[in-house]
């Protein structure tokens, strides 16, 4: 089971991070930054040149560090939780919150759904090394075996990304979150 967890995970992991410029283009969000503006003087700060030069893309991709800092920043504070609470407890908290977040993404539009699912790194942040200890905890003399089947589960991340892909051509991309 901890072997199809990491698979799963790391898979979907890989899948948001890599898709959600094009996420975010599909939503048509670059218009709706550029006509806020707190979210405007949030892409100003992230880019230096002038707005006006700045595609759809280039605005939009300046939201994709706040998935991937809220992994970061989840892993410090996750490690945190792990210590002071069962894993296994933090792990259940933290994969309700992801999947809430992708479903909230799923069924807004607009900021809603841009900072739901950047919020998906946050929480999705302490699975991998959570999944991988509870894997492995009763496992004693099979332990190096486990965490070998472990490791080979992150292929994960080379499978899931292409089913989400073909997903998105075919029904659209908040449909293939699914």
């Amino acid at each position: 089971m901890g072997a199809l967890g990491i698979f799963v995970y790391v898979g979907a992991e890989v899948s948001i991070g890599s898709y959600l410029l094009n996420y975010f283009i599909d939503m048509n969000l670059a218009e709706v930054i550029r006509s806020n503006s707190t979210m405007t003087s949030i892409t100003e700060r992230l880019k230096p040149t002038e707005l006006s030069e700045v595609d759809d893309n280039g605005i939009v991709v300046s939201f994709v560090m706040f998935y991937w800092n809220g992994a970061m920043t989840g892993r410090f504070f996750g490690y945190y939780l792990t210590r002071k609470y069962q894993p296994s407890r933090v792990l259940s908290l933290f994969a309700l919150l992801s999947v809430t977040a992708i479903v909230v993404s799923m069924i807004s539009s607009g900021f809603i759904s841009l900072w739901s699912i950047l919020v998906v790194g946050l929480f999705s942040s302490i699975m991998f090394p959570t999944i991988f200890s509870i894997a492995i905890e009763d496992l004693d003399d099979l332990k190096p075996q486990g965490s070998g089947i472990l490791c080979t589960a992150i292929a994960g991340a080379a499978f899931i990304p292409l089913l989400y892909g073909f997903f998105t051509d075919v029904a659209g991309f908040k449909t293939a979150s699914i």
